[in-house]
C-alpha cells in the first residue's frame, strides 16, 4: 500500500470514530424517561456508563496486548491477534455484567 492510500484510510478510520462515538452519545443521551401519566411502566434506572467503559477497556487492553507482541516479533500472524482482541473484549462484557449484578443486588 502505498503512503497516500494509508494516510486516507487514517483520517478516514477517524473521521469515521469521531461521527460514531457522537452518534452513540447522542442516542444514548436521548433516552426519554417515561411520562407521569404511564403508571403501567416502570420509571428506568438512570443510565450509566460502567459497562460499555469496561468493555471499551477491554478492546484497548486487547489491542494494548497485540501491539506490543507485534513489536517484540512474538507472533505476525492476523488471527492470533484479532483472536487476542475478541477474548479480551468478551472478557469485559463478562466482568461489566457481574459488576452489573453485584450492583442490582445492592439497590
Amino acid at each position: 500500500m502505498n503512503s497516500n492510500m494509508m494516510i486516507t484510510l487514517v483520517w478516514l478510520g477517524a473521521f469515521t470514530m469521531v461521527v460514531l462515538t457522537v452518534y452513540f452519545i447522542m442516542k444514548f443521551k436521548s433516552v426519554r424517561p417515561p411520562d407521569v401519566l404511564e403508571v403501567s411502566m416502570p420509571p428506568k434506572r438512570k443510565s450509566d456508563w460502567q459497562k460499555p467503559g469496561i468493555v471499551v477497556l477491554g478492546i484497548g487492553f486487547g489491542i494494548l496486548m497485540t501491539g506490543i507482541l507485534h513489536t517484540n516479533t512474538i507472533i505476525d500472524n492476523d488471527a492470533i491477534n484479532v483472536g487476542i482482541v475478541t477474548i479480551c473484549a468478551g472478557v469485559a462484557m463478562v466482568i461489566a455484567n457481574v459488576l452489573d449484578k453485584d450492583k442490582s443486588t445492592e439497590d
